[in-house]
């Protein structure tokens, strides 16, 4: 799967951008502030549908305009594709292969990214609901029953809570919303589970790679926090959540929220037992990040049969020569990847480099 061309029109700092591709490695440089990130962000909302700052679409308009278009050409099992994104007047239509999608959801799965940004860096620093969302991000785009489990869980916790809150005194109520969240919740937590058990298998594999150019050394582990995660039967899953509401229903009252479920899940990052985010140094934390990001992409490949694109911003920095020589040996069997940096080096210079100032006007300068 890779990307062959990407058109924007009124995008956050681009009146008008029109930019080709290369399959494998390309590289946009320029100085910061030009809209290097921009780029990925548009090509990533093409995957996800979401902004990379958790804005909405109204936010990623060009100044004093009305609407942005976003439009991508990719080839996935030799076969060309596009999808169109149009926002105009507060509205959202998105189209693939020139047909329009019913649902936002419709897109996820068609167009296979996986990114970096520098603040994934500080992932295991931020709350656990950053963290939750880049789990569900990630199974989502490849399992829809998934993706609808995690909706309709999310509609179903909120009602629970809602009544908490409006003080509805109706037990079965309550009781009818846990079943639910209970049925959604296992669909939920058993595939955060194998996403975490295929994470394991690569993720020290990569960060010794990185670090070192070796396959063995340190140990990087992520862990799920779920006290719930190693029942793998429904009926034991069921009757341990009955149970728990049950004994703690006037506790969930009087804190008028729902106490238990996936909603409540964490996920740690260690490296030979030290959390990542008590280690001082700036590049190992990268490189950890860095791991973490390249075995998702091996997570997707192993359950899709496809690899993603890999979309890599400003990853470069705080690396030296010999970690960014690792990284790049580490990527070049990709299909396709698209870094940005804000200079080229010796270690890039070889590879297909796309200058960001050819495709501004002075007054984008």
């Amino acid at each position: 799967m890779f990307i062959t061309k990407l058109e924007l029109t009124n995008f956050r700092n681009f009146e008008k951008l029109n930019i080709n591709f290369n399959q494998k490695e390309n590289v946009i440089f320029g100085n910061n502030g030009l809209g290097k990130t921009n780029i990925l962000e548009a090509i990533n909302l093409l995957s996800s549908t979401k902004s990379l700052k958790k804005n909405d679409d109204e936010t990623m308009l060009r100044h004093d305009q009305i609407g942005f278009n976003i439009k991508l050409w990719y080839t996935d099992d030799n076969v060309e594709n596009n999808i169109e994104y149009q926002y105009l007047n507060k509205t959202k239509k998105i189209y693939f292969n020139n047909d329009l999608l019913k649902r936002t959801s419709d897109l996820l799965g068609k167009l296979l990214v996986n990114i970096y940004i520098p603040s994934d860096s500080y992932l295991f620093s931020k709350s656990p609901e950053e963290r939750r969302s880049l789990v569900n991000e990630t199974i989502s785009k490849i399992n829809n029953q998934y993706l609808y489990s995690l909706l309709r869980y999310k509609t179903i916790l909120k009602e629970r809570n809602k009544a908490f809150l409006q003080e509805i005194n109706d037990d079965d109520i309550i009781r009818v919303y846990a079943m639910e969240l209970i049925s959604n919740g296992y669909k939920l937590m058993t595939e955060r589970r194998d996403l975490v058990i295929n994470i394991n298998k690569t993720i020290s594999k990569y960060y010794n790679l990185l670090k070192n150019n070796q396959t063995e050394g340190f140990k990087l582990k992520l862990t799920y926090q779920n006290q719930f995660k190693l029942i793998d039967n429904y009926d034991e899953y069921l009757l341990k959540l009955k149970t728990l509401f049950e004994q703690n229903k006037s506790f969930e009252r009087i804190k008028k929220q729902t106490l238990f479920g996936p909603h409540r899940d964490d996920f740690t990052l260690t490296i030979d037992n030290t959390p990542v985010e008590n280690i001082a140094s700036q590049s190992e934390t990268k490189l950890a990040t860095l791991a973490l990001k390249l075995s998702i992409v091996e997570y997707i490949k192993r359950k899709t049969n496809k690899i993603p694109v890999l979309l890599l911003d400003d990853a470069l920095s705080d690396l030296d020569k010999t970690r960014i020589n690792n990284l790049l040996n580490l990527i070049k069997n990709l299909d396709q990847v698209i870094i940005t940096t804000s200079q080229i080096n010796e270690n890039i210079k070889d590879l297909n480099t796309i200058d960001i100032e050819q495709y501004l006007s002075k007054e984008e300068l």
